[in-house]
Order: C-alpha cells, then sequence, then structure tokens
C-alpha cells in the first residue's frame, strides 16, 4: 500500500487529531493502532464541497476515502 492507494480524509500535518477521530470510530474498531497509524502517514487531507462525486459506480478501485465528518450518499 502506498499514498497512491489511499486518499484519506487527514494529512501528516494533522495526523494526529484526524488519527484520534479514526481511533475513536466505532465502524473502525477492527483496526489495529499501527493499521490507524499507517492510514495517517500515507492519507492525506481533502476537503469535499457538497453534492461533489468522488466516484461513479464502475470506476476503477485505485483509491479510498475515510470519511472523518459529514455524511455522503452511495
Amino acid at each position: 500500500m502506498n499514498s497512491e492507494n489511499v486518499a484519506l480524509v487527514a494529512d501528516y500535518g494533522q495526523a494526529r487529531p484526524a488519527l484520534q477521530d479514526l481511533a475513536n470510530d466505532p465502524s473502525v474498531a477492527v483496526l489495529s493502532a499501527s493499521e490507524c497509524e499507517l492510514f495517517a502517514l500515507v492519507g492525506r487531507a481533502r476537503p469535499v464541497a457538497t453534492g461533489e462525486v468522488l466516484f461513479s459506480r464502475g470506476d476503477a478501485g485505485n483509491s479510498m476515502f475515510v470519511i472523518l465528518q459529514g455524511v455522503v450518499a452511495l
């Protein structure tokens, strides 16, 4: 896994607050501390505008989004 494969809504400069948010999220409780750290290390912050399309059905699965705040519709 490298930074091109993971798009995380947290960059390294903000990794500690984002990592704390991620670690406290019950939906990722199955991740170990080192796995959460990996997300924080290789991820990057990316604000998303209301209505912005992150991906469409049929797109190649070459990234991953972790939503730390807000709601998305699939």
